[in-house]
């Protein structure tokens, strides 16, 4: 478990002066981060299993939702069988997509950082 405001410090730290998000059009919030998430990988979760049943697009709640997907109390205190290997595979797909973005964007500003050089 992370503190629910770890991430949302870290994304507001990312918009103060000399940060990747200062004067950026767009404030990014774990809001926006969640919704791109789900945008993204909602319709790829078919490709993903837990005990040999695939995942359905609803799944995506097993990351994103506040209970990560858990029904009760037992399984959301109790149950620390968090399906990691399903999780770290989906977080590892949208990671990859991530910094393909990324890498995208900085080979498009290279040469406005070598030209401001």
């Amino acid at each position: 478990m992370v503190n629910k405001r770890t991430v949302s410090k870290i994304m507001e730290s990312m918009r103060e002066k000399g940060e990747v998000f200062y004067n950026s059009p767009i404030k990014p919030s774990t809001h926006h981060l969640r919704k791109a998430f789900v945008s993204y990988m909602r319709p790829r979760m078919h490709t993903f299993s837990v005990a040999g049943e695939k995942l359905r697009k609803e799944d995506v709640q097993m990351i994103t939702h506040w209970n990560e997907g858990r029904d009760d109390t037992a399984a959301s205190v109790y149950d620390k069988n968090d399906y990691l290997d399903v999780k770290a595979a989906i977080l590892k797909a949208w990671v990859t997509y991530v910094m393909e973005g990324y890498s995208l964007y900085m080979q498009s500003i290279t040469p406005f950082l070598q030209a401001a050089e």
